[in-house]
């Protein structure tokens, strides 16, 4: 049975991506109350813990005849939830990699502390990591983590994983309305890049669904993200 999903094939600085989700449910180490994922239509589990999802034979092979349909230059994994915690990702890893592709892995980065999963993403090329909301208080209310996660040991289990990475590591900052537009978040926010000194940075806006209540304007974002740009390499 196969239960991987895929986003229609994209163009992205010049390359083509195939996206593809490897969770047949929203399975996270977060709760977030700005989710893109509808909780009418799937499953929401929050946990911490490897998940055996069963027999993926067939969700690789489909895998294979995507990537030969679609001559990708690039596989994206992004899933509905933590694509760490699905125990079959090194095969969807090396699928791809026997195909002569690289690998994008977006993470939250909560699980970076957990030297077997830090290995994991190691095998990719590119990892994209996350980060909404800095302060702790605002942290547990919005994302709503597993009960050990804290915001500022997230922030630094992915500043000590992109210590030792070798790929290129994504950052992307969401500024959220009445939770992370304030000063002292931005602040933070300054700090966490000058810690991780991403390769590659961006200052997005909330998902569609949710911008008339948390989004903010675009005015800001670009003046966040100046003051963000200005903290890498320092």
């Amino acid at each position: 049975m196969n239960y991987f999903t895929y986003k229609e094939p994209y163009m992205e600085d010049g390359r083509k991506l195939l996206e593809v989700n490897i969770l047949p449910e929203k399975y996270c180490t977060f709760n977030c109350i700005f989710c893109p994922v509808s909780r009418k239509e799937w499953k929401h589990v929050k946990a911490d813990t490897v998940k055996d999802y069963g027999d993926v034979r067939d969700s690789l092979t489909e895998l294979r005849r995507r990537m030969d349909e679609v001559k990708p230059d690039l596989v994206f994994i992004n899933s509905l939830g933590e694509a760490l915690l699905n125990k079959d990702l090194p095969k969807v890893i090396e699928t791809i990699h026997a195909a002569d592709l690289p690998v994008r892995l977006l993470s939250n980065g909560s699980l970076y502390h957990k030297p077997e999963l830090a290995a994991i993403a190691n095998t990719c090329e590119e990892v994209t990591g996350e980060i909404k909301i800095p302060t702790d208080a605002k942290f547990q209310k919005a994302q709503r983590p597993v009960s050990w996660c804290h915001a500022d040991s997230f922030i630094t289990n992915m500043a000590t994983f992109r210590e030792q990475y070798k790929g290129k590591f994504h950052l992307e900052i969401t500024v959220v309305k009445g939770y992370s537009d304030d000063e002292a978040s931005i602040a933070l926010f300054e700090d966490a890049v000058r810690r991780i000194q991403p390769g590659e940075l961006q200052v997005i806006p909330i998902d569609p669904p949710f911008m008339k209540v948390l989004g903010v304007d675009e005015e800001t974002l670009a003046k966040v993200e100046a003051r963000l740009r200005r903290c890498l390499a320092e």
